[in-house]
């Protein structure tokens, strides 16, 4: 594959991870990834606050933390493919 095409492949998938961003469906799924987030940690809190076991507490928290790292990983993906797109058109213009 040509250095043209494969350009040609990423401005089109960065284009189409940007789109997420305006659509209705994308946002409606980060804001439950937020209302995730609160609810979960109002659950840890309840757990402290009952004096559950705090090494149990400990490896609950440690999940979660790995899996909010991840759900913010997804909701980042569409602002990295804008941010790395403009750095695409930044660098052409420069050797344009």
């Amino acid at each position: 594959m040509e250095r043209n095409d494969q350009q040609q492949l990423l401005l089109e998938r960065r284009s189409k991870l940007m789109s997420l961003d305006n659509n209705p469906g994308w946002q409606e799924l980060v804001a439950e990834i937020n209302r995730r987030k609160e609810r979960d940690t109002r659950a840890l809190l309840n757990r402290a606050l009952a004096g559950e076991d705090f090494e149990d507490l400990k490896s609950k928290i440690d999940y979660l933390r790995g899996w909010e790292a991840a759900l913010q990983w997804v909701v980042a993906v569409p602002g990295g493919a804008e941010a790395a797109l403009e750095r695409f058109l930044s660098k052409e213009r420069q050797q344009a």
